[in-house]
């Protein structure tokens, strides 16, 4: 269905995010959120003045290990990268070649990190699992 200008003049944002809303409360992701009321303190700027307390109501949170469970449950996780690698760039005239970084999975921390799982002792001699880094950029 291509998009159609006039469809614009019967939007209503209101209805669509209250459609939305009600999508998201049925959706099992939202189940593995918690909810809670926080309060943040906000400087004044001035330090003879209290810092001015804010109430949050209603704030959603999910536990990031419980994100992490969810993401290698998912069929996407086939696609992730679990073992690292290296690109590198040869100059056109053939001499030297330059490291490549453009993934958190090329970084030589990564290396360094996978290095250490895959040598560390198990206590369970027949557990086959791969063992991986699970990498998360903010």
């Amino acid at each position: 269905m291509e998009f159609q200008i006039n469809q614009l003049m019967t939007f209503n944002v209101a209805w669509e995010n209250q459609k939305a809303d009600l999508a998201d409360t049925k959706s099992p992701l939202l189940q593995t959120f918690q909810h809670a009321n926080i309060h943040i303190s906000i400087p004044s700027g001035n330090k003879d003045i209290a810092p001015h307390l804010v109430s949050i109501p209603g704030l959603y949170f999910c536990k990031l290990t419980v994100l992490i469970k969810e993401a290698f449950k998912s069929p996407l996780s086939s696609k992730f990268h679990f073992t690292p690698f290296q690109m590198y760039h040869t100059q056109p005239d053939g001499k030297g070649n330059e490291c490549l970084f453009s993934e958190v999975y090329d970084l030589n921390v990564f290396w360094e990190e996978h290095n250490k799982v895959q040598h560390a002792p198990t206590d369970n001699l027949t557990y086959k699992q791969e063992k991986v880094v699970a990498a998360l950029m903010f």
